[in-house]
């Protein structure tokens, strides 16, 4: 049986053919019908699917037209090398058969003799997947990606060669790379010539660096071609950013050196530097003032051209006119240069474009949760003007809901004039965990824990929690509860029921009590809180041996009292913050009218800044200060309502409750003191893209004092380093502190490690 149509892989061959088959179906019976459709050689599809892709169809009359153009739109697909169709006549009727000779695909990609590099790195770099139609171009590509990750290490004399074998009878190839590593090379240092700035300066726009000591752990200084021509870019956008608008960068050169080692050389031709001579703006119309436009703007009339600072200036222009529903608004900036007087004019033209209302929000990909938990999260509503701040700040509240693996929010235009809807889409995370583990803390030793919690519950936004945690020297379970909408308002409600005790060297520490608190919004970012705490305290188990403080507060007593406390929270991620602030003030009193044994009231306040530094580098301040005081003739506030510190969450180096006035008789432990002061500065470097694994340098200041001594008259200092790793059963801190100040007997430095518990 010969083929009515049949055609190579070749452009001519498959064109010609395609003549010939229009040719031969003229010559065919007017109006054949087809009756059945059959198929040889297809795996890359299924039948349905090949239908689908063709006008062909059986039932329909047989047409060379129409055929043609079918066969067109399967060798679009690329998947094929050949195909032929037959005619032929059988029971069932008139029959059109395809034959495909389908082009090889990939059966089995590996690499071999990678040793310096693991498996996982090599395959975030190459294309190369099971099926993937083969080419020798998809093999090169892989070979090049693999070849630019070992430049980027510093191995330039890396070797990749290929081995293809090719399986006839499922037409498919095996690939495997070999590789030859060589030798790393490493940069000794830079050259340069014509620079006037420190090398320091320029780093911070490099990417590469000279090698150091240290470079076999961190990589530091390793030699890539790669990177050096891109470093030629970044010196060039270094001058752009300090006026250099004439400037020069040459591509590096490279001075290899009997080490094996190289020096890269940069020549450089600064020219002159350019100052800005004046600035206008033109079109802003009603919508804003140009000294609005004017306070945007970084840069400034008389100062130096900066690229990066325009480039700056029109986003934050951009943005200003976003905010005031002007979503599509465009900033075109006009220069004139001046080579004589070396200054730069600028007529910025701003187009707002068109005003924008908020047609509809549509929320999709919820299954679980429900629309109005998501919606009462968006500063954009119907109706509202639309604003890109309040689409940035829409997004930030509901990443930090931490209900959903994946979060988009987006524009689309519904084609009425002056109207787009706003399209939340959403993956939900599983937001219920089950736990059971073991954990350890310098603290309370080996901790068992156990968890039952449900952050979303019934998709509703709700939190139920119930924990319990049993060590050596403490058992504690809780449960508690948290609407964040009370009644569909604005107003949290948490309430939490609780039971410890903790075993102390003199004597055990028995609580167990109930809080209700109570939350709405004052002002943006800032909320204020008010919190009911009864509590009932049990000190037994004193030794004879303890201090004749402890023994005074041995017995059972209560606690009843009232915390008010304002909150601003600016931080960009609740959980791994990178930037913004958050600041606590808190006044709680006890006792007096509200009842109970012990009369007291504590304030303080609290402020932490988390700042972006340079590359990944975040730094991080925390400054507390606190306060107690006895009330309605109560002088003496009990010991164990005194204020501490020392341990993990305090002052690093110390042990838990060390730091405070110390009793004689008490073996010199610390009894607590009425005022307290701590700073904590913290370099914090991330090792995974999510941030929850990160590195942390810090330097701690602060000290407790007693009635009769002067508020920061003398501090304690300690500094450390340490791993911090969000899990998923908790916070895995270990830390090493270090002590500046150390007395006489003390020891010199404390590792502290936590994982799984809270406290």
């Amino acid at each position: 049986m010969s083929p009515l149509y049949r055609t190579s892989s070749r452009f001519m061959f498959r064109w010609l053919s395609l003549l010939l088959l229009t040719i031969s179906f003229n010559l065919h019976a007017f109006a054949t019908t087809i009756d059945v459709i059959e198929t040889q050689g297809l795996r890359s599809m299924s039948y349905q699917a090949f239908l689908d892709r063709i006008q062909t169809q059986p039932g329909s009359n047989l047409n060379a037209e129409t055929l043609s153009r079918d066969i067109r739109t399967l060798y679009q697909l690329e998947y094929f090398e050949d195909i032929k169709v037959y005619e032929s006549q059988s029971p069932e009727g008139y029959t059109l058969t395809f034959e495909f000779t389908e082009r090889p695909r990939v059966n089995s990609f590996s690499v071999e003799g990678n040793k310096r590099i693991r498996d996982e790195q090599i395959e975030g770099v190459h294309t190369i997947s099971r099926n993937d139609i083969y080419s020798p171009e998809l093999v090169a590509r892989a070979k090049e990606s693999i070849r630019q990750l070992y430049d980027t290490r510093g191995m330039q004399d890396v070797l990749i060669t290929e081995e293809v074998t090719f399986r006839e009878k499922s037409r498919t190839y095996d690939i495997v790379l070999h590789v030859d590593e060589g030798q790393r090379a490493r940069i000794d240092n830079f050259i340069f010539d014509g620079g006037s700035y420190k090398r320091s300066e320029y780093y911070k726009y490099m990417e590469n660096r000279e090698r150091r000591w240290y470079s076999w752990i961190t990589g530091r200084g390793n030699f890539s071609r790669v990177k050096a021509e891109y470093d030629t870019q970044r010196l060039h956008q270094f001058y752009l950013d300090r006026g250099y608008i004439d400037v020069h960068v040459s591509e590096p050169e490279y001075l290899l050196q009997e080490s094996g080692n190289y020096i890269i050389r940069y020549e450089i031709e600064e020219g002159e530097r350019y100052r800005i001579g004046s600035m206008n703006f033109r079109g802003y119309g009603e919508i804003a003032t140009e000294e609005q436009i004017r306070n945007a703007m970084l840069l400034e009339e008389g100062g130096y051209f900066s690229s990066s600072d325009l480039h700056d200036s029109i986003v934050r222009i951009t943005r200003l006119f976003a905010d005031r529903g002007y979503a599509n608004a465009n900033v075109r900036p006009m220069d004139s240069v001046d080579r004589e007087e070396h200054t730069v004019d600028f007529v910025f033209q701003v187009i707002p474009g068109e005003h924008f209302t908020i047609g509809m929000v549509d929320i999709t990909g919820n299954n679980k949760t429900r629309d109005k938990v998501i919606r009462r999260q968006m500063r954009l509503l119907e109706g509202d003007e639309y604003s890109s701040s309040a689409v940035d700040e829409s997004r930030r509240r509901l990443n930090n809901l931490r209900y959903f693996d994946e979060l988009t929010i987006q524009e689309r235009k519904t084609g009425e004039p002056g109207e787009m809807d706003i399209v939340v889409d959403v993956k939900e995370a599983p937001t219920g965990m089950f736990t059971l583990g073991i954990g350890y803390s310098t603290v309370d030793k080996v901790v068992g824990t156990t968890s039952l919690s449900q952050g979303n519950l019934m998709g509703r936004g709700q939190t139920l929690n119930f924990s319990l945690e049993k060590s050596s020297e403490r058992m504690y379970y809780s449960l508690s509860f948290t609407e964040p909408f009370l009644f569909d308002r604005d107003i949290n409600f948490t309430t939490s029921l609780y039971d410890q005790i903790r075993e102390y060297s003199y004597y055990d520490d028995h609580r167990r009590g109930f809080s209700i608190t109570l939350g709405r919004p004052l002002f943006d970012d800032v909320r204020g809180n008010i919190r009911y705490k009864y509590e009932e305290i049990d000190i037994k188990g004193v030794s004879d041996n303890a201090s004749q403080t402890v023994k005074d507060m041995a017995g059972s007593s209560r606690t009843i009292s009232i915390t008010p406390s304002i909150t601003r929270n600016t931080l960009d991620n609740r959980w791994v913050p990178t930037k913004g602030t958050r600041t606590n003030l808190y006044f709680e009193y006890a006792g007096g009218k509200l009842g109970g044994h012990n009369d007291f009231y504590k304030y303080g306040a609290t402020h932490s800044i988390y700042h972006p530094l340079v590359a990944k580098l975040i730094g991080a301040v925390n400054v507390e200060a606190r306060f107690v005081e006895g009330h309605s003739g109560q002088s003496e506030v009990p010991s164990y309502e005194r204020l501490y510190m020392g341990g993990i969450n305090s002052m690093r180096g110390y042990r838990f409750r060390d730091i405070g006035p110390k009793d004689p008789e008490d073996g010199g432990d610390s009894v607590g003191g009425y005022k307290s002061f701590l700073t904590n500065f913290e370099l914090l470097y991330p090792l995974t893209a999510d941030g929850n694994l990160r590195l942390v340098t810090f330097y701690d200041v602060g000290n407790v004092y007693d009635r009769g001594e002067d508020y920061l008259d003398s501090v304690l200092r300690s500094y450390g380093y340490g791993i911090r790793w969000l899990t998923p059963i908790g916070p895995l801190r270990l830390e090493y502190g270090r002590k500046v100040d150390r007395e006489p007997g003390e020891s010199r430095s404390r590792l502290d490690f936590t994982i799984g518990t809270m406290f």
